[in-house]
């Protein structure tokens, strides 16, 4: 997965890869881009996958090329990366590898996924000020690995982890303790949850977006343009939010029965 998108208050946030990774401020009572911003550098190119928003309004945006979750005010300033900087990606805690997606829960601690291949530290938490707190047992043991994960949310009480490689959704408490796991038909790519406690899911190669109640069983499928969809977020009205495949738009979708329609023009420049 390669783009993502959070909401907070009445901000977006979306990330995207272009040339390098690019972050997108949008104000959502105007649907207007008030800030744009890359990070990378020649020697270092970003690329932009899952994102969160914090209270204090900083981003944190998943850079699996460089093995970063990497940290920023919203006027584009770079604050202290999570991660080592040039450090090979291994399987180790507090070292992100390859990181895919990143949530924030009630007590603003940091949760992050790691992607590529199989972790058994591939979903670890930080604290806010970016130091090490836990790494989390898939299935809630240590023999399992994240197969590996690609998706993150937090809905108020669990952590919700879209797990790829085991196709399945995993349920855990804050306190990282294992609740339940969920399969699926495919792969998921995606998580979040709507204000009545559906969980969405993005399946690869499948409908594009499908939403589920909490015994996983399909309410809808949202129908629209957005092809593939690359980031999945929800308002607090319980209309979701889809970042489109080319990272171009950003879809909103209301009800059951009605197709998602454009919310916003991002461009492509």
């Amino acid at each position: 997965m390669f783009g993502g998108i959070a909401v907070r208050n009445r901000l977006l946030v979306v990330a995207r890869t272009r040339a390098r990774g690019e972050l997108l401020v949008v104000d959502l009572d105007e649907n207007t881009v008030r800030n744009r911003f890359e990070f990378g550098d020649d020697a270092s190119t970003g690329e932009a996958a899952g994102v969160a928003l914090a209270a204090d309004s900083s981003v944190f945006v998943a850079d699996p090329v460089n093995s970063l979750v990497r940290r920023f005010t919203l006027f584009g300033q770079e604050l202290a990366p999570i991660g080592s900087p040039g450090a090979q990606p291994r399987d180790r805690r507090a070292l992100p590898a390859h990181p895919s997606s990143v949530c924030v829960d009630g007590d603003e601690r940091l949760w992050v996924t790691c992607g590529q291949r199989p972790w058994v530290h591939g979903l670890q938490i930080f604290a806010p000020g970016g130091k090490f707190v836990s790494s989390v047992a898939a299935f809630g043991d240590r023999r399992r690995t994240f197969g590996p994960a690609t998706g993150l949310c937090f809905d108020g009480d669990f952590v919700w982890v879209a797990d790829a490689g085991n196709g399945c959704l995993q349920q855990f408490r804050p306190d990282t303790g294992f609740v339940a796991a969920f399969e699926l038909e495919a792969p998921p790519v995606s998580v979040a949850r709507c204000r009545e406690g559906l969980a969405v899911v993005l399946e690869v190669d499948r409908e594009p977006c499908r939403v589920l109640d909490r015994h996983m069983r399909t309410v809808c499928r949202i129908h629209g343009g957005f092809g593939q969809p690359t980031g999945l977020s929800a308002l607090a009205d319980g209309s979701l939010l889809l970042l489109d495949a080319s990272g171009a738009r950003v879809w909103r979708f209301v009800s059951r029965g009605q197709p998602a329609e454009v919310l916003i023009e991002l461009g492509s420049a």
